[in-house]
């Protein structure tokens, strides 16, 4: 059974933060100096070097341990290689040229129709979110998903087909043209995920090669496709319903990333290879393609200029040495940013982890459940398409150490979770050893030691300590996130940072009808 609800999530804050916060000028959302009058010790609480780690080893068995049967698939992926977001200031933003055909459409892809549905609203059809009606230079649209990424999707789905291709084949030989009787497939609406879904499906399904015509193959694959609206997505971590988590986050972002060791310095080193006077400051504006990215003052994350960078390294471009030589470090320190982004001050990460992803973990393990069960009526193989937003947070849940282990995910990275059943095994009264369901995750095709396991393999309850705990379920979500953005907004107050006051979710300022009423401090 799943556990309900979402614990208290923020300590309360100490006695010296409460005095501090109390002589700080805590109506201020602006006063930065005010902002960063907190930030003494460093930015990783120090319960972190206790806490158990998982470990990516350098590669994978090829079999598994006698007994275990493999029985299911899930594919948590990002999307493939694309024109960039973001663009960098001065005059490397004047370089590089992305013409109209680096989108264009592969052949292969021609072989996959999908039949898109919002398994939330029966009936409706889901609308998806194209790229912004601005133009880069040389005439491509930004966020597209390209050739080149669409080549490197396929052949991730031609990964997934020869690593399972036992599991896969059985089951077209039994479902035939039915995919729906073993393949659950969702992508968000954003266009470049669900295309990149495409993609992977025509190398699993019809082993195609990249660039290869179909025109001889038979009639096309066609595949459901669950895609939520946007108000109810789970693929990335979703504020829609409680803004103010995030824009509390943003508003912070700044102070809480002061303390982060080398940050601050990363930022000029930036600005110095770019040639102007500093990062992201009113005097040198990094401009947005995002038309829903909020405006930002005096704060412009690192992750937009990498986020051009490595667009351009993806697609086969040279950055000038300065440049080039920060890549390894932005790649860590966005991954942090970003983290800080979505779940605010890092002490309280861990607990922050089931708002931020909670709902998606319940999915994955409902099918799990499903398959413990032994009633037969659970998905073979999932595939979700999604963006570097929700890897990294699944990444940290799954114990990787953000001091040192996490950075940002490639263009068409894949988290995957392999669930066995134990021949060996019974569903009640095992040992560890006896356990009737196991796992295997992989991370960009490499095994991942869970944390506490001397082993690659390892009994699901390893798993459920540590990720599946996180699992909520949609019922009762909003509620239990607006309490927690209470507690996280109580966190900044307390430490003398931005805060709402009051908070728009109190009891007599939402009606009944749930609507808030968006008051602002």
């Amino acid at each position: 059974s799943m556990p309900a609800g979402l614990p208290r999530l923020f300590a309360v804050a100490s006695a010296a933060a409460a005095t501090a916060a109390a002589a700080a000028n805590t109506n201020s959302a602006s006063n930065t100096e005010e902002s960063h009058s907190f930030s003494k010790g460093d930015f990783f609480p120090s319960r972190y070097a206790e806490l158990p780690r998982a470990r990516l080893l350098p590669g994978k068995s090829s079999s598994q341990p006698a007994g275990l049967s493999l029985a299911s698939v899930s594919v948590l992926m990002r999307h493939g290689a694309r024109t960039p977001l973001h663009k960098v200031p001065g005059y490397l933003g004047d370089q590089f040229r992305w013409p109209t055909d680096v989108a264009y459409q592969l052949a292969e892809m021609d072989g996959v129709q999908m039949q898109l549905y919002d398994p939330l609203h029966p009936g409706s059809q889901p609308s998806l979110m194209r790229p912004h009606r601005q133009y880069l230079l040389g005439g491509a649209q930004p966020g597209s998903l390209t050739r080149l990424g669409q080549a490197d999707m396929i052949r991730l789905g031609q990964r997934l087909r020869r690593d399972y291709r036992q599991l896969v084949n059985d089951n077209l030989r039994k479902h035939k043209e039915d995919y729906g009787g073993w393949l659950y497939c969702r992508s968000t609406s954003i266009l470049r995920c669900v295309q990149s879904l495409q993609c992977v499906l025509a190398g699993l399904l019809l082993d195609a090669q990249p660039g290869e015509s179909l025109e001889a193959s038979a009639a096309p694959a066609t595949v459901r496709v669950a895609i939520r609206s946007l108000i109810d997505e789970d693929l990335f971590p979703n504020f829609r319903t409680v803004p103010e988590l995030q824009n509390l986050n943003l508003a912070n972002a700044s102070a809480l990333l002061s303390r982060l060791d080398g940050y601050l310095a990363t930022r000029q080193q930036l600005a110095n290879a770019f040639g102007i006077p500093s990062y992201g400051g009113r005097a040198s504006p990094m401009p947005s393609w995002n038309e829903t990215q909020k405006p930002r003052e005096n704060f412009v994350p690192l992750y937009f200029a990498r986020d051009d960078l490595s667009a351009r390294l993806a697609h086969g471009s040279t950055l000038p040495g300065p440049v080039a030589k920060l890549c390894p470090t932005l790649d860590r320190l966005c991954a942090l940013e970003l983290l800080t982004e979505e779940m605010g001050p890092c002490e309280i990460w861990e607990e922050a982890l089931p708002y931020c992803i909670g709902t998606w973990v319940h999915t994955l393990a409902s099918n799990v459940n499903r398959l413990a069960s032994g009633r037969g009526d659970h998905h073979r193989f999932e595939l979700y398409s999604s963006h570097d937003s929700m890897l990294l947070p699944v990444l940290l849940a799954l114990g990787f150490d953000p001091r040192s282990d996490i950075s940002w995910p490639p263009f068409g990275s894949a988290i995957v979770f392999e669930f066995y059943t134990n021949d060996n095994g019974s569903s009640a009264g095992a040992t560890a050893s006896q356990e009737r369901i196991w796992c295997r995750v992989l991370y960009q095709d490499r095994a991942v030691q869970l944390p506490g396991c001397q082993s690659e393999f390892a009994p699901l309850s390893v798993l459920s300590d540590r990720f599946f705990r996180l699992a909520r379920p949609r019922e009762g979500f909003v509620e239990a996130s607006q309490a927690a953005g209470r507690e996280l907004n109580s966190w900044y107050r307390e430490h003398g940072l931005t805060h709402l006051e009051p908070w728009p979710y109190d009891a007599d300022s939402t009606g009944a009808d749930g609507e808030r009423d968006a008051k602002r401090a």
